[in-house]
């Protein structure tokens, strides 16, 4: 079951609240979410600070066994346009609530250079972020999941850099690398203690993650 409900007051200001209630029977699961997220955009002379924010909520019934945790989240970044240069400074801060608890200051930077007129432009982005794993989201990757850990997966951090521009009057094309270092992953092993049906139980690892990409598209 899923609700949602949106208040917005201006187009400054955003309010999200939603929750999930995930049940499945045959194992006497049943996992309860809910997320109330927040968004205000101010202007400060020149420059435009943003604050996101979010609380959000886990409960977990198996069986004889329950679980709960809150996250409260917030991210305040100032964008200050510099002609050319574009740079938006913030960070990540959460608090952890439940077997976990733990509090995590996280970076955020994003810079575009122009680098030609509006033709090519250079960006760069760092982020470091936190997520919990609740086991529906883990069921909707891979329904044959037998259990889920408790966990969060921290990825230390997220390099995105690279070009964008246009070719022309039409074409455009992005082109980059991206590099990511993450803990508490959650990875997918075949449970060999299921003689016949096909199942696989989530653990965690560490990992590291380095990618290249390109994209070319046609606007009329």
């Amino acid at each position: 079951f899923r609700s949602v409900l949106r208040w917005s007051e201006t187009v400054f200001k955003k309010c999200i609240l939603s929750s999930i209630i995930f049940l499945k029977s045959n194992e006497d699961k049943m996992e309860n979410l809910a997320n109330l997220d927040f968004q205000l955009n101010r202007f400060i002379q020149d420059q435009i600070l943003y604050v996101n924010g979010k609380v959000q909520y886990q409960g977990e019934k198996q069986r004889t066994d329950t679980t709960y945790g809150v996250i409260f989240s917030i991210s305040p970044t100032i964008f200050k346009d510099f002609g050319n240069f574009d740079l938006e400074v913030g960070f990540n801060a959460h608090f952890l609530t439940d077997e976990n608890a733990a509090i995590r200051l996280m970076p955020k930077v994003n810079a575009d250079f122009n680098l030609l007129d509006d033709m090519l432009l250079i960006f760069a982005e760092i982020t470091s972020t936190s997520h919990r794993n609740p086991y529906v989201e883990q069921y909707q990757y891979n329904p044959m999941i037998s259990t889920v850990p408790h966990n969060f997966t921290f990825n230390q951090v997220n390099i995105n850099a690279g070009l964008r521009g246009i070719i022309g009057t039409h074409p455009t094309f992005t082109a980059g690398a991206k590099y990511r270092k993450a803990s508490n992953e959650v990875l997918f092993v075949q449970d060999t203690t299921y003689q016949y049906v096909q199942r696989f139980t989530a653990v965690v690892d560490t990992f590291t993650h380095l990618g290249l990409y390109a994209q070319a598209t046609y606007n009329e």
